[in-house]
């Protein structure tokens, strides 16, 4: 870390349209600790699997998308909390997993008509059956979803998570994801998030958002460190921002999540929107 939280206060109060706070967090620390940043973010794409998987929503989004509202924020939807509690990866790559399994725990509250619903899928179980011992390098969205496809995903219960590369365990998986969709136009990522829950999306962190504690956040400050996976969980047309949430703690941003500008840091332009459908058994499949 180069950039410190006096410099970049002083760069917001000169920055025209850029109102966000910022202030000390636990990642200012862990970023300037960690031995590699993918022990932060843990997002490892191929360009080759980000050209692919624009083509494909360029291939289906074709259609008409009805009226959509300008606002939606699952957090707050039909007077209820439609997210499980935020989570921190730590000290390890596994970004894809925590953004997956957000997204997956959601939906099933969402196919069950119930916010209520106690309901804890295992992270560890994704990714480290998954992706392997791989803290020090992370994933992609493409093999996340895979897995979750076949076998499908377990129980927290089951395979606890630990911020250090594990060996898999047999877990018996409680949900799958029979099929996902790809939405890469803002039309068609809104339209995603509001008639069919949160999604995975991946974006560019620059040193600044760290720093991060509140309000619509805009790049000003500092280089680019890393490519993290969140889930987006809603919208606001009247802010200009996407709602999302992070898997760095409570302790950072607005109760761990965030809200980020359109068109920033490749949220909505370098990266699609991941669109899973759910199935769901309690006792497994």
């Amino acid at each position: 870390m180069t950039l410190t939280l006096e410099a970049l206060m002083s760069r917001i109060s000169r920055t025209t349209g850029v109102q966000w706070e910022a202030g000390e967090t636990p990642i200012v620390g862990r970023l300037a600790a960690a031995a590699t940043d993918a022990l932060v973010f843990g997002l490892n794409p191929t360009p080759d699997a980000i050209l692919q998987a624009k083509r494909q929503a360029d291939a289906v989004q074709r259609f008409a998308v009805p009226d959509l509202p300008r606002r939606i924020d699952w957090r707050d939807h039909r007077g209820a909390d439609w997210l499980s509690p935020i989570r921190d990866q730590s000290e390890c790559g596994a970004c894809v997993a925590f953004a997956v399994i957000a997204a997956l725990e959601a939906r099933v509250r969402l196919l069950r008509d119930d916010a209520a619903l106690a309901i804890g899928l295992s992270e560890a179980d994704l990714f480290f059956c998954g992706a392997g011992r791989s803290c020090g390098t992370g994933w992609t969205f493409e093999a996340a979803l895979a897995r979750c496809r076949s076998p499908g995903v377990g129980p927290t219960s089951a395979f606890p998570y630990t911020p250090q590369d594990q060996d898999c365990r047999s877990v018996q998986p409680v949900v799958r994801t029979p099929h996902f969709d790809v939405a890469s136009t803002r039309t068609f990522r809104k339209a995603a998030i509001a008639e069919r829950g949160p999604v995975v999306a991946g974006m560019r962190v620059f040193e600044d958002f760290s720093f991060y504690r509140g309000g619509v956040y805009k790049h000003v400050a500092g280089d680019a460190r890393g490519l993290h996976a969140v889930c987006v969980v809603g919208y606001d047309d009247d802010a200009q921002c996407w709602i999302a949430r992070n898997s760095w703690g409570a302790g950072w941003g607005e109760n761990g999540c965030f809200r980020i500008g359109y068109g920033e840091c490749g949220l909505d332009g370098e990266f699609v929107f991941y669109d899973p459908e759910v199935e769901y058994e309690p006792g497994g499949f």
